[in-house]
């Protein structure tokens, strides 16, 4: 594991695979981690899970993101503690509530989609997987395996991305001494950054990009 994308859902996570992926790393976000390491996060998930466990994970994989990869950045790094961590926040905390409640909704009320978990098993499995995922990222209340991004309070949810983002924010300190040494913008001065870790700093569209940690580059393509 080289890079952790730590960034919540709905924040450029698949726009950040997507270059990972195009600079050479082999990268996992939702839908790899629900095809291949489903059953080692239901257990994290519902039973719990050890270091040893996420870097047998991850071991031979050099990048991850999305939930529920992100909420265990600090876990994953404990594993991999020479991994780069990349976060990225959308410029404000109501472009993201709508954000995620739209694909929400979208999934929710999609005329096919809960007919199909009962029709294909991989569906069903997936289903079942992310309503999993929903209770740990966004507190839900226990639905029916098809219906897992309802009883999802909008309040709650945009309390989860807070937190998770000031998590990151705060505590990376505590991983790395490592000096700030480019940064592209800052934050606002009422944004809390931790200097001494921050590599550096992107705003492009609605997101903002921070980069922690040593600089890693891909075996494909040295000059990434």
């Amino acid at each position: 594991m080289k890079v952790i994308v730590a960034g919540f859902t709905k924040t450029g996570t698949n726009t950040m695979s997507a270059c990972l992926a195009a600079l050479g790393y082999k990268v996992y976000g939702y839908e790899q981690n629900f095809f291949y390491l489903r059953n080692e996060w239901t257990k994290i998930l519902t039973k719990g899970g050890s270091k040893e466990d996420f870097y047998n994970m991850y071991k031979d994989i050099d990048a991850g993101c999305d939930i529920p990869f992100c909420i265990f950045w600090e876990e994953i790094l404990e594993a991999f503690p020479d991994a780069k961590i990349i976060f990225m926040k959308r410029k404000s905390e109501d472009d993201w509530l709508r954000s995620w409640m739209r694909q929400a909704d979208n999934v929710e009320k999609h005329p096919y989609l809960s007919t199909l978990a009962f029709l294909s098993p991989t569906a069903f499995s997936m289903f079942k997987y992310s309503r999993h995922v929903g209770r740990v990222a966004f507190c839900s209340t226990p639905q029916a395996f098809f219906a897992c991004y309802r009883g999802i309070s909008s309040t709650v949810a945009k309390k989860r991305y807070r937190d998770h983002n000031n998590s990151i924010l705060t505590k990376s300190t505590s991983h790395n001494s490592r000096r700030l040494h480019e940064t592209q913008s800052d934050f606002p001065s009422n944004e809390t950054r931790s200097e001494n870790h921050i590599d550096r700093i992107w705003h492009f569209g609605n997101y903002r990009t921070v980069v922690f940690g040593e600089t890693h580059r891909s075996r494909d393509h040295p000059d990434a």
